[in-house]
């Protein structure tokens, strides 16, 4: 096992190298265990779009499997769906499968446990514990984002308090409305900055992250 995937902040390095399935059953049967104590039964789980993920998902499920937790799928998601749902749905612990701006051969794990970010330096020291775990019966739920703004929504009292849109023409653009554009530093800001502020006028306040990641 390469220890040196278990960073301050997250767990990354090359999805088939360093996250192999008998790491990620581990990974999973700690966390599992973490949520266990915590006194919930379940954890929820998103991923990006890189082609590891689906098989880096059932591995890391298994092992949470395995420790008796369900998991609750919310599919492809940005990061901070996850983070959203650990503080609006019925467990405030997640997952997200994500390489970040890292090559497209790595990949890597966001964690939050009890609503917090949990260092991978914490999870190693149980994981280097773990000599073997018996998978069980799969027992994942299929979430997905729109049960989660309902969720919130639902917290929240407002019926617009989160909406997904498909293109600008969904935007109501209007002096009424304030935003903040969150390009996530990706290679499509210039595009999506342009044709934003043209729609919007001065009801774009700030944009975020424009700062384009290039993976080496």
């Amino acid at each position: 096992m390469n220890e040196n995937i278990f960073r301050a902040y997250d767990i990354r390095g090359n999805a088939e190298q360093d996250l192999t399935p008998d790491v990620l059953v581990k990974i999973g049967f700690v966390l599992g265990n973490k949520v266990k104590e915590s006194g919930s039964d379940g954890i929820y789980v998103g991923h990006d779009s890189r082609l590891s993920c689906q098989r880096i998902f059932t591995d890391l499920c298994a092992g949470i499997n395995s420790a008796g937790i369900k998991v609750l799928n919310l599919g492809l998601v940005p990061t901070p769906m996850v983070y959203y749902a650990t503080n609006v749905g019925s467990t405030s612990h997640g997952v997200m499968i994500t390489g970040s701006h890292n090559p497209k051969d790595d990949n890597g794990l966001k964690i939050v446990l009890d609503g917090g970010p949990v260092s991978g330096l914490d999870i190693l020291k149980h994981v280097k514990k773990v000599e073997s775990c018996v998978t069980n019966e799969a027992n994942i739920v299929v979430i997905g984002e729109k049960s989660i703004l309902d969720k919130g929504d639902q917290i929240t009292g407002n019926n617009n308090n989160l909406k997904i849109v498909n293109n600008f023409n969904e935007i109501n653009f209007s002096e009424d409305n304030r935003f903040f554009l969150d390009t996530s530093n990706g290679k499509n800001h210039s595009y999506t900055l342009s044709k934003c502020s043209k729609e919007a006028g001065q009801s774009v306040l700030e944009a975020l992250n424009l700062a384009l990641d290039l993976a080496k």
